[in-house]
């Protein structure tokens, strides 16, 4: 008999113990903490296109410059490589959509190729309601000195 007083006494004090945990674990959960907020996005909204807003599809790049150039267009968080082009190259790439105005407009940076490859320019396009916008690339227009690497990541 008292061999089973001890089971009982474990029992209940098991089963005690499994109750409580039951009733702690089925409390309601504390509401989630406001998410912070941040401040306003550097990134522009996208230029959408509608049926009233004719945007352009493609643009026109033209390089005047002795060097071979890599064209990328600035995607707010990564960039879009447009086009390579050769000294006195031309191209007509697509455009990628969305399209993201800055203040500026389109902003398209260049890099030219090669061992020696360094930044060379930022410049900017407005976004006119045209079928295909126009950069020329010249060499008045290089940034002294450079250095910034090559070929922001491509995407």
């Amino acid at each position: 008999m008292l061999a089973t007083g001890r089971w009982v006494r474990r029992g209940s004090f098991v089963l005690g113990f499994g109750v409580l945990g039951l009733v702690g674990g089925c409390r309601a959960a504390p509401p989630p903490s406001p998410t912070p907020r941040l401040g306003a996005s550097p990134c522009p909204a996208p230029a959408v296109r509608t049926a009233d807003r004719i945007l352009p599809r493609r643009i026109r790049l033209v390089n005047e410059t002795p060097d071979t150039v890599d064209v990328w267009i600035d995607r707010c968080f990564h960039h879009t490589r447009l086009a390579t082009l050769p000294p006195d190259g031309v191209a007509q790439p697509r455009l990628p959509e969305p399209l993201l105005p800055f203040e500026e407009g389109l902003r398209i940076h260049t890099h030219t190729v090669g061992d020696d490859a360094r930044y060379f320019g930022r410049f900017a396009v407005d976004l006119d309601p045209v079928p295909v916008l126009e950069l020329v690339i010249r060499p008045d227009d290089r940034i002294a000195g450079g250095g910034r690497p090559a070929g922001p990541g491509a995407r």
